[in-house]
């Protein structure tokens, strides 16, 4: 999932775009040739699933096929899941004046309770601005809307601090603009569901205490969009970069970790569940760079401007709100999203750049072929990073059809997708080179060294994998295949 930000607000971090392309002198890509067709390979695959959707049995397919790519290349790899919990919406009811609407979607705090409104509305059109949404009178109000499927108008309007965003199609909006009425009743009725997710993480290099970076991309894919650009061309990339730099001698005394994560379409879950289980090993993680989006048809993107530069207090430790820890930010099925409360919305703006990774990443994108823009955050699941105070930089391409039936992989520049690897593969040699000029060289074992009880063997997690998919994501009559059965806990 990708968030254009340039419509979101200043303290989000506006989008900030700088064309750099070969000011250094070009280098000779060091990728293999046969990058993009295997690439393409992996991508097919898992499109081939079907739609990854969090916390269904596809996407622990998808999870499968990744520690059985990981396996097959000598990389050692787990399988990690985890729980999380969700709300889920089973009936709405809006009236305005005499009217009954259906909403396309919701802007809600399920967490917080108080799903049931009657009063005054403001009615808002994101249409009316260029620069976006702004009302002086939204605060705790309920905004009446037409987000048109952007997900950053979601984030404008959150900014304003409404007590509920109602999101209709446009021919709704327009009805209710023609209605005097500015009046409206709502209750949302649902519960709490549980869900069972899962990372798969791969390691190269040297272990614990080296230094490590850390290189993640997204596997889920948002409800029932293929998923082909978002992300299937993001793991996909960080499959065969795997590869790649497995056959490369790492500096002795640093490690590589690869994580495909689950559930990022629903609030960045996967990536906020590892940063929360795995604090200890974050206090020597140097940077964590993720893939979201990579075949599109415009230039590379490299986030690498706004928020912090200065050395965090307490590196590793998220400050998300403990109430918001483990718990999706959107709907599984339908389609709300989460109004995040202040103590929440700074994290979701979180961007941590020091001053050597710009250097680095400024460094590297002068020695490409190709036109690279650098950017601001790009929201994605560098967030749970850059929030626990670790460095952090996405790499991206949007080609405009994430989230949709459209984003199949014919539609998938995978030429964008390898120079999107290379970027990445550039960025990884600079920050090796800022590693061995700061640390130094102390020999530490593979991976396989490690105590056993320490990483649960694949086979056993994959049994474990298969158990739950037995309980939890049994469908029920008249249930799409791959969507979880509900267990409700709450009225």
């Amino acid at each position: 999932m990708k968030i254009n930000v340039q419509r979101t607000v200043a303290f989000i971090v506006l989008l900030a775009l700088v064309p750099l392309k070969g000011q250094g002198g070009p280098v000779e890509g060091r990728l293999p040739a046969d990058f993009g067709t295997k690439a393409r390979q992996h991508l097919e695959a898992l499109v081939k699933i079907g739609p990854r959707q969090a916390g269904t049995l596809n996407e622990g397919l998808a999870a499968g096929y990744f520690a059985d790519q990981f396996k097959a290349m000598g990389v050692p790899a787990i399988i990690e899941p985890f729980a999380f919990e969700s709300y889920e919406v089973s009936r709405i009811e809006l009236k305005i004046g005499a009217e009954n609407f259906t909403p396309a979607g919701l802007g809600i705090d399920p967490y917080a309770g108080g799903l049931s409104y009657s009063g005054p509305f403001v009615l808002l059109d994101p249409r009316a601005s260029s620069s976006g949404p702004a009302s002086a009178d939204a605060a705790g109000k309920v905004v009446v809307t037409s987000e048109e499927g952007d997900p950053s108008l979601h984030f404008c309007i959150a900014a304003l601090q409404p007590r509920f965003i109602i999101d209709l199609a446009r021919t709704d909006f327009n009805r209710v603009r023609g209605l005097r009425v500015r009046e409206l009743s709502l209750t949302i009725r649902g519960g709490l569901i549980n869900g069972i997710s899962r990372n798969v993480i791969a390691h190269l290099g040297s272990n614990l205490p080296a230094p490590q970076i850390i290189i993640g991309s997204h596997m889920d894919t948002f409800r029932d969009s293929p998923g082909a650009n978002d992300n299937a061309s993001g793991v996909a990339a960080l499959l065969e970069l795997a590869r790649h730099l497995k056959d490369l001698e790492i500096p002795e005394g640093i490690g590589l970790t690869f994580i495909a994560f689950g559930a990022e379409e629903v609030g960045i879950l996967g990536s906020r569940r590892y940063v929360e289980r795995h604090a200890e090993e974050l206090r020597h993680c140097t940077l964590a760079l993720m893939f979201d989006d990579l075949g599109g048809e415009g230039p590379v993107q490299v986030e690498r401007t706004g928020g912090r530069s200065d050395q965090p207090q307490n590196p590793g430790v998220s400050i998300i709100p403990k109430a918001y820890r483990g718990r999706a930010w959107g709907g599984l099925r339908y389609p709300w999203s989460l109004l995040p409360p202040p103590t929440l919305f700074g994290v979701l703006g979180s961007c941590f750049h020091p001053a050597w990774l710009a250097a680095s990443i400024d460094e590297a994108v002068k020695e490409l072929e190709f036109q690279v823009q650098l950017t601001g955050m790009q929201g994605s699941d560098q967030i749970s990073f850059a929030q626990a105070g670790i460095a952090t930089s996405g790499i991206s391409a949007v080609n405009g059809r994430g989230h949709t039936q459209s984003d199949r992989p014919e539609t998938v520049n995978i030429e964008k997708v390898r120079q999107s690897a290379e970027t990445a593969d550039r960025i990884i040699q600079k920050t090796w080179n800022h590693l061995m000029t700061s640390f130094p060289k102390k020999p530490i074992g593979p991976l396989s060294d490690h105590n056993p009880k320490d990483n649960l063997t694949r086979a056993n997690l994959m049994a474990h994998i298969r158990l739950l998919a037995s309980i939890e994501l049994k469908g029920r009559p008249g249930q799409s295949p791959g969507i979880p059965a509900l267990r409700i806990k709450g009225g």
